[in-house]
């Protein structure tokens, strides 16, 4: 049913199976942004902000009316763990360092 073809997973992926270029596709499915793909997003398994937390963070979007659509880091233990962290915050942090920090550097 649908999709047609040979019915290998490969080829239902097009061009993305063949390169690493993703003009006029959606690009990034874990933060949304257009330059990359999931596999190369640098948010993916960023380490936890929170002190002595050994887990990693998930990309999210927020709800609340205030900050509607504003991505953020949350840590996979919450709400155990408490860490968290905006993206425009780290994009900030990256800005006046030059490179991305990432909390076990």
């Amino acid at each position: 049913m649908g999709g047609g073809g040979s019915g290998s997973a490969s080829s239902s992926q097009g061009p993305i199976a063949t390169g690493d270029s993703n003009e006029g596709f959606g690009g990034c499915f874990n933060c949304g942004e257009s330059d990359h793909w999931k596999y190369q997003c640098k948010w993916l398994d960023y380490p936890c902000v929170y002190p002595g937390c050994k887990l990693t963070m998930v990309v999210r979007k927020s709800g609340q009316e205030h900050n509607m659509g504003k991505r953020f880091l949350r840590c996979k233990g919450s709400p155990i763990c408490s860490g968290f962290k905006w993206f425009d915050e780290l994009e900030k942090q990256k800005e006046e360092n030059g490179k991305l920090k990432k909390p076990t550097e």
